[in-house]
Order: structure tokens, then sequence, then C-alpha cells
């Protein structure tokens, strides 16, 4: 008679005990972002990640957007998802999915297991609105009726903004819609705190164009 016996030995299959980390790498805290933006990151863990999902949520209204699928890369740990679609539906802001304000951006990493990572998150802004600016002076539209200058005329307004603007220009045509020379003027970091009164100043000197632009708050 033969006996046959079969014998294991260890602990079979190894046990998955560590849960994995995610970080957030894009985009930089507080950063103000405008349309559509790529939100992005790094991942460890000794098996790898099954999944990370992103929930973004307002922090002036408490509305919560996702959760979202990032895209996974295995061999260089890192993900990723885009955010803030073109949405020309009634729900679109500017455009948009998102409205104007700040948020608050939430990301979780699972592993084979279901093992979470914990919640890593990012604070930052949409600003899908331009700056307005108003034009006072000259305040005339009609190329019949414009109004008449000496050697310096100023194309004066308000600009407002809930952040400063970058930069601001001003073309400047003749009435055959030719473009003068030096133009378009170009004022930069526009401070925009309770509204811009700003100025774009023309002078010509001796047949020649100079430019000086100037902003007063």
């Amino acid at each position: 008679v033969a006996l046959l016996t079969a014998c294991e030995i260890g602990l079979g299959p190894a046990v998955d005990t560590e849960s994995p980390t995610v970080n957030i790498t894009y985009p930089v805290a507080a950063a103000a972002i405008r349309g559509e933006f790529t939100l992005a990151g790094t991942w460890d863990d000794d098996r790898g990640v099954s999944r990370i999902t992103v929930s973004v949520t307002n922090s002036n209204t408490s509305t919560t957007y996702g959760p979202y699928a990032a895209t996974v890369d295995s061999k260089s740990k890192t993900w990723s998802v885009s955010l803030n679609q073109p949405d020309a539906s009634a729900a679109g802001v500017n455009g948009w999915s998102f409205p104007d304000g700040k948020y608050e951006v939430s990301a979780i990493g699972y592993d084979g297991s279901n093992h979470s990572s914990g919640i890593s998150s990012r604070a930052f802004e949409i600003d899908n609105t331009a700056p307005v600016f108003v034009i006072s002076s000259p305040a005339v539209t009609d190329i019949k009726k414009a109004a008449q200058y000496g050697s310096v005329f100023n194309i004066t307004g308000t600009i407002a903004d809930d952040h400063s603007v970058a930069s601001m220009t001003v073309s400047v045509f003749h009435a055959d819609g030719s473009e003068v020379t030096g133009s378009p003027f170009t004022e930069s970091d526009i401070a925009t705190a309770g509204g811009t009164s700003v100025t774009i100043a023309r002078y010509i000197k001796n047949g020649t164009d100079e430019v000086n632009t100037r902003y007063s708050e």
C-alpha cells in the first residue's frame, strides 16, 4: 500500500499589510488657475495601487465635485487627472465646469487589498473671469464724431478684478484703420484693490512717437 502525503511549508501567499502613500505635486499650493488644468502627483506602495480618486470641494459654497478617477502610471509611480473641463451647458460657469472661488482638492489611493492612503489635500483658487475695463475718456465711440486732442491725449478708465492684473494692452488706430506707431501700449502688474484708474498717455515730440504708460489707484 502506498501512502501519499502532501505538506505545504510556510505561510502561503504573502499578506499585504502596507498602505499606499499619495502626494499632490501640481498645481502648487494657493495657485490661481484659469480654465482646464491637470492635477498630478506621485504614489508609492510595495504592491502597487489599484486606483486613485480625486474630489474637489468649493470652500465658498461647500459644493463637492467628483469623485474623479485618476490615471495611474505604474512604472513612474505617478498619477494625473484633468479637471475643470470646458462646459457649454447651463451648469457651466464662463464656459468651464467649476465656478470662481477657493477650492480644496483631496486625493486618496487604494491598493489591491483595498488599503487606503488617507487623504492628501491641497488648496487653490479658480479664476475663470476676465478683468473688466471701462473706458471713461475719450467718451466718444463714433469715429465720425471723434474727440479732438493736441499733442497729448489720455486713454483713461477703471479696471476691476478679484486679483491683480498681470498686464493690460491698449491699441490705438488711425482713422484709416492702420495702427499707430508704438501701439499697442502695455501696463504690467496692475493692482486692482477697490478698482484702479489706468491712464495710457501718448506724446508726440519732434515728429517722433514717444510712449509713457502709468496707472494710479
